[in-house]
């Protein structure tokens, strides 16, 4: 199984847990202004880069004003765990590299 595919698998299996809180629950407890401009904030489903790697769909609350976006814990440390993931798995592949 390639990086790639690994990755994706682990993506699909922490959304099929319904980690974090998904934008429907996210639209009853969302922030009502931005803390760096002051700006309205609204739900969206955002793509993050982590590492080289795009996560898409990912629910956060953005700024319409100044584009800041802010993330539940539980999404957030889903995100940190792709980031991890990735890291190791391309250290593992240099490694491996020098050894050859």
């Amino acid at each position: 199984m390639s990086i790639v595919d690994e990755i994706k698998r682990r993506i699909n299996t922490v959304r099929n847990r319904g980690a974090g809180r998904g934008l429907q629950d996210w639209k009853e407890n969302k922030m009502k202004k931005c803390r760096v401009c002051g700006g309205q904030i609204g739900v969206k489903s955002v793509d993050v880069e982590i590492a080289g790697v795009v996560v898409k769909g990912v629910p956060a609350e953005v700024c319409s004003k100044c584009g800041e976006r802010y993330f539940d814990t539980s999404t957030t440390t889903f995100v940190q765990s792709v980031a991890n993931f990735v890291k190791q798995k391309r250290s593992e592949l240099l490694t491996g590299l020098t050894q050859v």
